[in-house]
């Protein structure tokens, strides 16, 4: 490969779950325990319902079917359904005139249902930064995988939908867009970071550095900061303390969507609604280069992401369309293969998402049939046409192969 190609890289929950222990279900387990201690009769409420939603018995766990952005989102709608901010076009949730809640819900508290929201950006915020310091002592095979390949002559564009900062600390050098400001604050410099020849860094849903910053009445500029960068633009802190310590003293008002929704806003994308929080600042540049670097790059590595965004999935296919015959694409999850029948069922058959992707980068329907008394050995999976790279023993396993991944993608 002639100088310095670059390589798109989307990495989701599996990618640090294996170093951080931390994962969607005991996420949700922890932020449930936290709203139960404040919060816990509406919290049983909003969990009621979604096991009657999801038709999940009521004696029933409901650990894996469902998870603290369904519990968010459903406070999130219920915190608008509620609340009469403005009753204008624009500012009113339309869905409100035409239904009515049921009883149960309709004396819900309103400060319980925006504690609930609050409690849980907190919480992950909380648990994150917990693992995040720990990256030396956990996360040995995720900064080898990215070393290795940095090594190997390969700039990154790096879109990360977790929150936590492993990445930033495991690559030689990086541009995330951020620059000095002042007081312990960066601030967003477009430009620089559409420019930059580094390894770029993008948090799509945000980090638990991002908040907003605080404002200053003596600063002669403040008052014009809106006049240069949008509204709900977020800073970056250096220290996580003065960015919780910043949102613990904060109120912000909420966002709308087109169709009068009010937003929680935060420095995380969190929820169900995601797509229209995804034009926060800096997330909506995120999302462009996202967009772009997936038109423009050839190789691309998805590690740990369960295909529960649909934008993700839309943008996936419009790689796929865009490479057809020259893709590089390595899938890097993990699949416990003893609780799949891999004789005659796609090892990927409980999620369709899945099954669709695998489909694609193997160009075969029934790719699986082939290798369906291999899943279980220990390998990666090539496509006939050497443009496909399965990984189902998860990044762990996979970083000790790097090597494998590197001569797959011809970078060296």
């Amino acid at each position: 490969m002639q100088n310095q190609e670059r390589v798109t890289v989307i990495m989701g929950a599996g990618a640090v779950i294996e170093g951080s222990g931390i994962g969607t279900t005991s996420l949700t387990k922890k932020i449930m325990d936290e709203c139960s201690k404040h919060y816990e009769d509406s919290l049983k409420l909003i969990i009621d319902g979604l096991k009657k939603l999801y038709q999940i018995d009521e004696s029933s766990e409901i650990f894996g079917k469902v998870n603290f952005e369904d519990i968010f989102n459903v406070a999130e709608l219920l915190y608008d359904y509620k609340s009469y901010m403005h009753h204008t076009k624009g500012y009113a949730m339309q869905l409100r005139e035409f239904t009515e809640l049921k009883d149960k819900y309709s004396n819900l508290s309103l400060s319980d249902i925006y504690g609930i929201q609050r409690l849980i950006v907190e919480t992950i915020n909380d648990e994150i930064y917990g693992y995040d310091r720990k990256l030396a002592e956990q996360g040995e095979y995720f900064k080898k995988f990215f070393s290795t390949l940095e090594s190997a002559n390969v700039k990154f564009d790096v879109f990360n939908l977790n929150y936590d900062t492993w990445v930033e600390q495991s690559l030689s050098e990086y541009d995330d867009g951020y620059v000095e400001y002042k007081d312990g604050l960066e601030k967003f410099d477009l430009n620089r970071y559409l420019s930059t020849s580094k390894n770029r860094v993008a948090h799509l849903h945000g980090q638990i550095l991002f908040d907003y910053p605080p404002i200053d009445v003596n600063d002669e500029q403040e008052e014009y900061r809106n006049f240069y960068e949008p509204f709900d633009t977020l800073y970056k802190y250096k220290n996580y303390n003065d960015a919780k310590k910043h949102r613990e003293m904060s109120v912000h008002s909420r966002d709308v969507t087109q169709q009068g929704n009010s937003l929680y806003r935060s420095n995380i994308i969190t929820g169900l609604i995601k797509t229209d929080k995804m034009f926060w600042y800096p997330m909506s540049a995120y999302l462009g280069r996202l967009i772009r670097s997936l038109e423009d790059n050839k190789r691309l590595i998805v590690i740990g992401y369960g295909f529960a965004d649909v934008y993700i999935n839309h943008l996936l296919e419009m790689y796929n369309a865009c490479h057809l015959n020259d893709r590089k694409i390595v899938l890097i999850d993990f699949l416990n293969t003893n609780k799949t029948r891999c004789v005659f069922e796609h090892p990927f058959n409980d999620i369709h998402v899945d099954t669709s992707f695998t489909n694609l980068m193997f160009q075969d329907d029934f790719w699986w049939e082939k290798r369906k008394y291999q899943l279980g050995e220990e390998k990666l999976h090539i496509s006939d046409d050497n443009m496909g790279m399965l990984c189902v023993r998860g990044f762990r396993w996979c970083s000790e192969r790097v090597d494998e991944v590197v001569r797959f993608l011809d970078i060296s």
